[in-house]
């Protein structure tokens, strides 16, 4: 036997009739004891009818082109080759020039590569220039070193002049009166300055205090 809540399911079609003979019986039976599904089954009659006589909407006279051709696009999409494809197919005619471009190039390079080889060793003698060289202290004012804390480092920013453009302690007393004597000593320091490809360059360098005494 169906219970309440399952007829309610088979209304909808108990009103339009596409139940079976039996499901059709077994409804129409509960509905002359159950008050609550006769009236849903009423109201579901009385919405049918409305439904039934409500006006219907015109139908625009491009509808069957404009639905051919939203099919005839999405067709075309889904037909519409990978891009992996069309790139092959784009590259194709340039395949050929390009791979004997390559295999020309590899034997000229692998004919002339044994003199380039010893053009270089008949020049090894020339000096070679280093790409880099670091900034070297050339002249120092010494005279408070003894006064200041011998075990202090210093982080400096050499310019491109050769002057200490700034510095940071990085080990060591940092009371007024070490400071004091160390921007003394900076300010008389001098370095060659580094050097990038021969030319001068700024370079970090770290020392300990004692190494800017010449």
């Amino acid at each position: 036997m169906f219970r309440c809540w399952q007829f309610k399911v088979l209304l909808s079609a108990y009103v339009d009739n596409f139940l079976s003979a039996s499901e059709w019986k077994d409804v129409q039976n509960h509905l002359l004891d159950c008050s609550a599904c006769a009236a849903r089954a009423r109201q579901l009659r009385a919405l049918s009818a409305r439904l039934r006589n409500a006006p219907v909407p015109e139908v625009p006279a491009d509808l069957g082109l404009r639905i051919r051709v939203r099919l005839a696009q999405e067709q075309f999409l889904h037909q519409r080759p990978h891009w992996s494809w069309r790139l092959a197919n784009w590259l194709t005619p340039y395949a050929f020039p390009v791979a004997t471009g390559v295999l020309t190039a590899g034997l000229v390079f692998m004919i002339l590569l044994p003199g380039l080889v010893s053009t270089v060793q008949a020049s090894s003698d020339d000096v070679q220039l280093p790409l880099r060289t670091p900034a070297r202290l050339i002249t120092s004012w010494p005279a408070q070193i003894a006064s200041a804390d011998p075990d202090l480092v210093v982080k400096l920013v050499i310019d491109a002049r050769g002057r200490v453009g700034d510095y940071d302690i990085i080990r060591g007393s940092d009371s007024p009166n070490d400071i004091r004597l160390l921007e003394n000593i900076l300010l008389f320091a001098f370095f060659e300055p580094a050097t990038l490809l021969g030319r001068p360059t700024t370079e970090v360098i770290v020392l300990p205090l004692k190494d800017l005494e010449l």
